[in-house]
């Protein structure tokens, strides 16, 4: 809901926790939105209404997430440095509980809209236009703000987050409202799951644990870089200017969102030559590069020249949960055909859980390492050696957690004919 394209410049910039500060109290929020993922994913696997297992929750969801998305920028301005974290913390239990409760039965569904191999990396291409669309409007959050048009900083923060979750609140409830939920198949049981057993049933599954540990490293990858890149675009490209740091953060996003929504088909078309898995490492290649590209491009000298960062992660961010949540569906048909048991509402919260704790691991240490060197929020100059360190983390930590997540799909075997194998296994 554009959650991280606003904390860094509400809570750092305007109420000045420092870097260390915000990475610490988004931790145990991250790992409550875990657990709360794997209690929502056995409630929603075993719900039975008449309006079918996921709906009636992503409704639910979508509701009480546009509230509690309001809540996280109201954190009064008067209160102590450890106020303003606790308030942090607290609105984010409750976000991410919120998110828990929509996105575990959405993901769920999707896992089970389409069977085909290839159909699923298309349904997940249409999935991600869509939810592009709103990372491209919530990226011009910042700049919103930063104009001034709603009084003071906070202020705008507050109007702005306001606007922003009623129009999440229309287009999540979209989702619930019109989506037509399949009915399970008749060759898979109908008793009631316990997530023990699932996920027990889920870590033994290769080719679920591989997809797992890229997405973990790809997703730790990415949040070194939101955090990183927010602090380096501000005090050393923009010279401090959070104006113009605005305007590169908005117009970066836009870009990055673009070129990922001009390469979904192409997505889909390489992945069906080349295999989900081998398009899935050259993506994360990608952003590696990206990342790496940083260190020449990022500079105060040419500010915009640092748009050209945007391409490389955009394509490479698209492509990889593409894929990803394709690769995902994959794997739990193959446990529901070995198993005889469809609960992608746990295979879903699983992978959600695992890819928090790598999400918060790399934002706690990101901002460890940022305080380590110096960086604070609110009025503060870097030094020379200071921007060094900043440019160096951007271009580097990303790219080496790349690299282990293009490792995680080195041997990867569940491809098109695998599974087709498996299905004429199970009808005979």
């Amino acid at each position: 809901m554009g959650v991280e394209h606003m904390l860094l410049p509400v809570y750092s910039l305007y109420l000045g926790l420092s870097p260390a500060y915000i990475g610490f109290a988004i931790i145990f929020p991250t790992f409550w939105d875990g657990f709360m993922g794997l209690v929502v994913a056995q409630f929603s696997d075993n719900l039975k209404t008449r309006w079918g297992r996921r709906k009636p929750m992503i409704i639910f969801g979508a509701i009480i997430s546009a509230i509690a998305f309001t809540l996280i920028w109201m954190a009064p301005a008067s209160w102590s440095e450890n106020g303003r974290a606790a308030w942090l913390v607290g609105s984010l239990i409750l976000f991410w509980s919120a998110n828990a409760i929509y996105f575990v039965p959405l993901d769920a569904l999707g896992l089970s809209l389409a069977s085909g191999y290839h159909d699923r990396t298309s349904l997940m291409a249409f999935r991600s236009f869509f939810a592009k669309i709103g990372q491209l409007a919530s990226g011009w959050c910042f700049w919103l703000v930063e104009k001034g048009w709603f009084g003071s900083e906070q202020n705008g923060a507050i109007v702005v987050g306001i606007l922003w979750a009623t129009i999440a609140l229309v287009l999540g409830a979209w989702s619930g409202i019109f989506l037509k939920e399949p009915k399970i198949a008749e060759t898979h049981t109908t008793k009631k799951f316990k997530w023990v057993a699932s996920m027990k049933i889920a870590i033994k599954n290769k080719s679920f644990l591989r997809i797992t540990g890229f997405l973990l490293f790809t997703s730790a990858s990415l949040s070194i870089t939101n955090a990183v890149h927010f602090y380096a675009n501000l005090h050393y490209v923009s010279q401090g200017q959070s104006e113009l740091a605005s305007e590169l953060t908005g117009a970066s996003i836009s870009l990055n969102i673009i070129s990922g929504m001009i390469a979904l088909p192409i997505v889909s078309w390489a992945s069906q030559r080349l295999g989900k898995h081998r398009v899935a490492q050259i993506a994360v290649g990608l952003t590696g590069f990206g990342s790496l590209s940083s260190w020449f491009l990022m500079t105060p000298e040419n500010p915009w020249a640092s748009l050209w960062i945007a391409p490389t992660i955009g394509v490479g961010i698209v492509a990889v949960f593409q894929l990803y949540f394709s690769m995902l569906a994959d794997a739990a048909e193959e446990a529901a055909l070995i198993n005889g048991i469809r609960n992608e509402g746990i295979y879903s919260a699983i992978s959600s859980i695992l890819v928090k704790i790598g999400q918060s691991i790399a934002i706690a240490g990101s901002g460890l390492v940022l305080s380590s060197i110096g960086i604070e929020g609110k009025d503060f100059i870097p030094s020379a050696e200071q921007m060094t360190w900043l440019r160096t983390i951007r271009a580097i930590a990303p790219a080496i957690l790349t690299c282990a997540a293009i490792a995680c799909l080195a041997d990867y075997q569940l491809n098109e004919s695998a599974l087709i194998k498996l299905r004429k296994e199970n009808k005979s």
